[in-house]
């Protein structure tokens, strides 16, 4: 590699480019809703066009299928990566466009609810991986238990975030919510519990323990046990759902894009560009299918709404499946699909050590 090329995929780029997709999205939302005249209109475009990539994070799962060696130290691929996959999104066309409303609303309930448990999940790896780059140590039990517990913090809330459409278009799927709403509205009070209880307790560790980060691992660790904090804090949907949203999209991005990026080693000319190309294929297939399915549930009748939501919440609900196996490193087969694909993190940590960057 050249010496640029070599700064742009070093550890430290990672961590500030994961520190600018995991916290630039509320800094964003904070300066659209605090400033007027240029500054917010720089950052209303700024979020506009980091939605434009984030919910199409989830076709950029693809890039990592194309190369058998990407499955390496996965058990039964054929069927893990690609069957149960196939079966999945198979049961939710079954649900979304043939089921009774009170059958697709107990499962947009599962639905809603692991979708935050992943959506959280992921800041284990970002911890993980800042923690190796800032000071080359593993990310320790009690970062681990604080991060998870602002993901159970995000779980307990993803009802009120989503309420009362379920991610879903209410003209397709008029669901009523009412038998539900007292007891799932409630939860809320539960996450915001664990965020009182969490406050203290991280910024006591964060002073005792300051020598164990450097600047860029400390804000990315408060970023992630914090996570959802936003959605906690106001209803403003920039803060309740955007900001999050966005970052999670956008941190997914970075992850695959060093993957890409690292599997151009060894490889001479135009070979070296395919993984690129794939990656950003991938990504734009995405976002041609998200911006359809947008533009459709303004304009469109209401058969084909629920054959494209249909179909972005069932690649949604395999991209959940596949990276669940593809971010596990319990196996020296993906350990070294780890070493392999992001060299920054040397020496290559330990499977106990590392934990799941997207899956669970």
């Amino acid at each position: 590699m050249g010496r640029a090329l070599t700064l742009l995929v070093s550890g430290r780029t990672f961590a500030l480019l994961m520190m600018g997709a995991t916290l630039g999205p509320l800094a964003l939302a904070l300066l659209h809703r605090n400033t007027d005249g240029l500054p917010q209109t720089c950052a209303g475009t700024a979020i506009q066009l980091l939605t434009l990539v984030a919910a199409p994070h989830v076709l950029a799962t693809a890039c990592l299928l194309f190369d058998r060696q990407d499955l390496a130290g996965i058990s039964r691929p054929g069927v893990t990566i690609y069957a149960v996959p196939a079966a999945l999104m198979a049961a939710n066309y079954a649900i979304l466009l043939a089921a009774p409303l009170w059958t697709v609303l107990i499962y947009m309930l599962i639905y809603v609810h692991f979708s935050m448990w992943h959506f959280g999940r992921q800041n284990l790896g970002v911890m993980a991986f800042a923690a190796r780059i800032g000071k080359g140590r593993a990310m320790d039990a009690f970062e681990r238990r604080t991060v998870m517990a602002g993901v159970l913090a995000g779980v307990l809330g993803g009802y009120h975030m989503f309420a009362p459409t379920l991610m879903l278009d209410v003209a397709a799927w008029p669901l009523d919510v009412t038998p539900i709403d007292p007891v799932f509205s409630r939860l809320w009070y539960g996450g915001a519990l664990i965020f009182a209880v969490l406050v203290p307790v991280t910024a006591f560790h964060v002073v005792r323990h300051r020598d164990r980060y450097d600047g860029l691992s400390l804000a990315l660790y408060l970023g992630c046990v914090f996570f959802f904090v936003p959605a906690y804090l106001s209803d403003h949907p920039l803060f309740l759902l955007v900001s999050w949203s966005i970052a999670h999209g956008v941190q997914y991005l970075v992850f695959v894009a060093y993957h890409a990026a690292g599997k151009t080693h060894g490889r001479l000319g135009l070979s070296a560009l395919v993984p690129a190309g794939i990656f950003i294929a991938c990504l734009a297939g995405g976002v041609v299918l998200w911006r359809l399915t947008r533009t459709v549930q303004a304009t469109g009748d209401a058969t084909t709404i629920r054959v494209l939501v249909a179909t972005t919440t069932a690649l949604t609900l395999a991209h959940y499946w596949i990276d669940a196996f593809l971010w596990k490193f319990g196996t020296p087969e993906r350990r070294a699909w780890l070493a392999r694909s992001y060299r920054f993190l040397a020496p290559p940590p330990r499977a106990a050590k590392l934990y799941p960057v997207a899956g669970d």
